[in-house]
């Protein structure tokens, strides 16, 4: 199991969780299964608690590379509240009013032709190392990433202090675009199936049977811990009820998507796979698989539904310049060469793609009732392009995609147009973790920030 994905056992502690809930499920008859329980039954304690007390908030941040090029998210703006949504997001329509645009911004450590993940969340440099026909190497990072930042704070109370998932690069056995500080790397993990095994069969009490042979015999690891799943639900009632089995439904669906994916489960009828079967799942040349985006994105739900973790970087390929064919969506080139052909209809349908799955991951949120309204009310999701503006040279000319209020920490419903070069990505990331609750002025290199992006609160 890659380190990232160890529990974070400094800054949480199960035996030091809240003891109302612990109180709660322990007169229930909770056994072995309190520690999963403990995290999905936190608001089950009292629904009128539940409903004055503040949600803690929540960051998503989604990754993709090649360049968001300017045509294709700019649009006809009349104010910033009356503006005509442009093609590439039209899948948020359904969203309007929790959509923030936020265009042009500029970075300047994120220079090179394909941009730099290292660069795209630190805002600090990350020099080229080498490369060769595919395309650059780059060095280690020099900065902390803004997912790990706010995981020292406002995920530092959760088992996971952030998760970081992903789709594999060209020249990287991992992708890169979160990272600890400098020469830090915080690498994702590229298998969704390993990624649910590891989070959740963390709390899972030892049965002798390896939670990735459940999965392959289509049960759920839930089945470890029935008796005291039967004992809780028979002890709740009404709302309590409905929402825990909305909770455990949704993961077993979790988990029959995930044994559908196919090579990994079925090498797992016996033993656990070794690493390089996970491969199988996303090569760094094949077709990108959405099933396998979508199984990501079902574990960064669950894992904040549960209470596992409030952090979440996900990678499409975000690092610098992915080759990899889009071919459910007919695109035969592969992502590089379209940019390079300047192929608009193919790149125009990736776009929608990437924002489809922002619209994925918000209806999600918003279905899940919390503290009198849902989810979505405490959680910020952000889509940045670690390629910029455009394929080549996108440095100066970054959009940014946000959804959320935060409680009205954020006026969104907007579409925001600053001066060329004015404000740097820093600017914004200092203003999206104000946001969350985390006081900051600076973020990045302070030689380019100038503090909270004005107009967005």
């Amino acid at each position: 199991m890659p380190a990232p994905l160890s529990p974070q056992r400094r800054s949480w502690n199960p035996l030091a969780a809240k003891m109302s809930r612990r109180s709660f499920l322990s007169a229930m008859g909770t056994g072995c299964g309190v520690l999963l329980l403990d995290l999905c039954a936190r608001d089950l304690v009292s629904e009128a608690r539940a409903a004055s007390t503040q949600p803690p908030r929540r960051f998503i941040v989604l990754v993709n590379g090649n360049g968001l090029h300017a045509e294709r998210y700019r649009t006809v703006v009349r104010s910033e509240t009356d503006f005509d949504l442009p093609a590439i997001l039209q899948p948020l329509e359904p969203y309007r009013q929790d959509l923030l645009v936020v265009q042009p911004l500029y970075n300047p450590h994120n220079r090179e032709f394909h941009g730099n993940g290292w660069a795209t969340l630190s805002v600090m440099p990350s020099p080229r190392t080498g490369g060769d026909e595919f395309g650059p190497f780059y060095g280690l990072p020099s900065g902390i990433s803004l997912d790990r930042f706010l995981a020292r704070t406002i995920g530092a109370q959760t088992p996971f202090s952030s998760i970081n998932l992903g789709l594999l690069e060209q020249n990287d056995s991992v992708p890169h675009v979160s990272s600890d500080g400098p020469g830090q790397a915080f690498p994702a993990e590229r298998s969704p199936v390993a990624a649910y095994l590891r989070l959740f069969g963390s709390l899972l009490p030892s049965s002798g049977v390896p939670p990735e042979h459940l999965l392959a015999q289509n049960r759920s690891l839930l089945d470890l811990v029935q008796d005291d799943v039967r004992r809780t639900l028979r002890r709740l009632s009404g709302m309590e009820r409905a929402k825990l089995e909305q909770y455990l439904e949704s993961l077993r669906a979790l988990e029959q998507r995930l044994a559908r994916l196919g090579p990994l489960t079925k090498a797992c009828s016996v033993h656990a796979a070794p690493e390089g079967r996970l491969d199988t799942l996303q090569t760094s040349r094949g077709p990108v698989r959405p099933e396998v985006i979508r199984a990501h994105l079902d574990v960064a739900c669950n894992a904040l539904q549960c209470g596992l973790t409030r952090v979440v970087a996900v990678s499409i390929h975000g690092n610098a310049a992915a080759h990899n064919r889009y071919d459910f969506l007919g695109d035969t080139r592969g992502h590089h060469m379209l940019c390079h052909e300047d192929n608009k209809e193919m790149l125009a349908k990736i776009d929608t793609f990437i924002a489809s799955q922002l619209a994925y991951i918000w209806g999600r949120l918003r279905a899940v009732p919390e503290a009198g309204g849902t989810m979505a009310d405490s959680t910020l999701v952000l889509w940045m392009n670690s390629g910029g503006g455009q394929h080549h040279n996108g440095w100066d000319n970054h959009a940014a995609v946000i959804l959320g209020r935060l409680g009205g920490a954020l006026r969104a419903g907007r579409y925001l147009t600053y001066p060329a070069g004015a404000h740097c990505v820093s600017d914004l990331f200092v203003s999206l973790a104000n946001a969350l609750g985390v006081s900051i002025r600076s973020f990045g290199d302070p030689v380019h920030c100038k503090g909270p992006l004005p107009g967005l609160s």
